[in-house]
């Protein structure tokens, strides 16, 4: 399983951008990984990387190792992805109920 080097966090997205990002990506994707944090993990002292969380958490490895796959992250202030997969994900820096409003769900 390839290990994620790093986070890219500079192409955090609106409501209304990432909605239209993500809305295309569901059009070509075979696949599309969504991470949709509660802050939770990060309040028990978990964090995103390490053996651990590589282990229990493969939702990244799953999107870098299918080309047809996609990741989506929707977490209100803290939408990130690693730099391997950045170019085929869309990080919402938004609420997941205002992401679902905008789309129609």
């Amino acid at each position: 399983m390839p290990s994620m080097s790093g986070f890219f966090s500079s192409r955090k997205l609106d409501v209304r951008r990432g909605v239209r990002r993500l809305a295309g990506m569901l059009d070509d994707a075979d696949a599309v990984v969504i991470g949709a944090g509660a802050g939770l993990s990060t309040a028990a002292g978990l964090t995103y990387s390490g053996e651990r969380f590589e282990r229990y958490y493969p939702f990244w490895q799953l999107t870098a190792r299918n080309p047809r796959a996609f990741y989506a992250c929707v977490n209100l202030g803290e939408a990130f992805c690693p730099r391997e997969i950045a170019e085929r994900s869309v990080c919402v820096d938004a609420d997941i109920n205002d992401v679902l409003d905008a789309l129609g769900v």
